[in-house]
């Protein structure tokens, strides 16, 4: 099965190393929507409904985090969102878990670390 997933992040750069990540698993994953921001991944979800997940980056110019995570969910409650950091903020995150979010990754994780981390969401059971 490939999974279908968004990517809003505002760092180009640490996008493309994320896509790059999961190359190295031809087939499994499948980029449908990048964003550069909440709003623009909100809206973009008004038109495109063939994503299963949504990594979203915890620090990004305009919306939220949490309320990016809230618009997503009031209106795709069936999506999982994984939050997608460069740091280890727990206030924050302890914030995102709380509105929604299934988890989150490291930006630095190993390219193994996050194929079974999205692979696990996809049957459900998410890793910690």
């Amino acid at each position: 099965m490939t999974l279908r997933l968004a990517l809003a992040e505002d760092k180009p750069y640490l996008a493309q190393v994320f896509i790059e990540k999961l190359s190295l698993f031809p087939g499994s994953f499948e980029l449908v929507i990048f964003s550069r921001n909440g709003l623009d991944l909100v809206d973009r979800l008004k038109t495109t409904h063939n994503v299963d997940v949504v990594l979203l980056d915890l620090e990004m110019p305009g919306m939220s985090c949490v309320g990016t995570i809230k618009k997503v969910l009031q209106h795709h409650p069936h999506l999982k969102i994984i939050m997608f950091t460069v740091f280890d903020d727990q206030e924050l995150l302890s914030q995102c878990m709380d509105a929604g979010a299934a988890g989150y990754l490291l930006k630095d994780e190993p390219a193994k670390v996050v194929h079974e981390m999205l692979r696990c969401l996809a049957k459900n059971k998410v890793q910690e």
